[in-house]
């Protein structure tokens, strides 16, 4: 038997077929924000809070790396150790004529070989803020290092300095039990430089993340998206970062909308109770 049309003329089975491809439509575009969300969520971690994605238990040293490490042990047992900001610019002073140019053209590169896929213009100004990141860290350390004023640091390290030099050396060995970790190094030291000596978070503020925040700087205080993001991650640098936790009004809206949203106020606050 014929099924009957519906008043458009259309069978209950085509009805019903559409109604589930409507429906699956609906799901599929679901799909796909949580899929985005995970990949940026995925892109977030092994950009700004992983350092190398260290593990936390290594096997022992590798014998190529043997003498490269012990060096590592002595200079972050001594900024552990440091009393004042003079001493942590000595020795991060002396510790960067160990390395070049080169080196921090190639951390930048390790992110742009993350970034694969990622929107062009999202990674152009990443590396703009990494640039400004690891280059102005190397550049301020040498320029500190060879012309300052001693008696303006002799404040000592925040609390907090101490326990970062020592993670960042179990982190340094346990990668030396798997490669050359050189270059993690060289990172641990220019954002603790940033941290310790600048007081300043450990990427610069406009700093892009995955969704469209960044960290921002508001009276004096910075802010970051992921800082709470880290609490499991080994080694992450996350935790001792001056920066705070950006906030859920920060995290609804993208500074763009927040600037919209405070004039729009403004304006209404105007006709409300000078024009109304």
């Amino acid at each position: 038997m014929t099924e009957k049309g519906n008043d458009c003329g259309h069978s209950k089975d085509a009805a019903q077929t559409a109604s589930s491809t409507r429906s699956w439509g609906f799901f599929s575009i679901g799909g796909r924000r949580r899929k985005k969300k995970e990949k940026e969520a995925e892109l977030e971690r092994s950009i700004f809070i992983d350092m190398d994605a260290a593990t936390e238990e290594g096997d022992r040293i590798l014998p190529e790396n043997a003498a490269l490490i012990n060096g590592i042990t002595v200079t972050l047992n001594l900024l552990s150790e440091a009393k004042t900001l003079d001493s942590l610019i000595e020795i991060l002073g002396d510790e960067m004529n160990k390395f070049n140019r080169q080196d921090i053209r190639t951390l930048i590169s390790q992110v742009e070989g993350k970034l694969g896929g990622t929107n062009r213009s999202y990674v152009e100004r990443l590396v703009a803020k990494l640039e400004e990141m690891y280059w102005g860290a190397f550049n301020d350390i040498a320029l500190l290092a060879q012309s300052r004023d001693s008696g303006e640091y002799q404040a000592p390290p925040v609390a907090a300095a101490r326990d970062y030099w020592l993670m960042a050396l179990k982190s340094c060995r346990n990668t030396a039990s798997k490669t050359n970790p050189r270059l993690l190094y060289l990172k641990y030291l220019l954002i603790g430089f940033r941290m310790f000596v600048l007081g300043e978070p450990a990427h610069p503020v406009g700093t892009p993340f995955p969704g469209g925040h960044e960290v921002e700087s508001e009276s004096g205080i910075f802010y970051c998206p992921v800082r709470e993001k880290a609490d499991d991650v080994p080694y992450a640098v996350c935790p001792f970062c001056p920066a705070m936790q950006s906030t859920e009004f920060m995290l609804e809206f993208t500074r763009e909308e927040r600037e919209k949203k405070v004039k729009q106020g403004y304006i209404q606050n105007y006709f409300t109770n000078f024009k109304g």
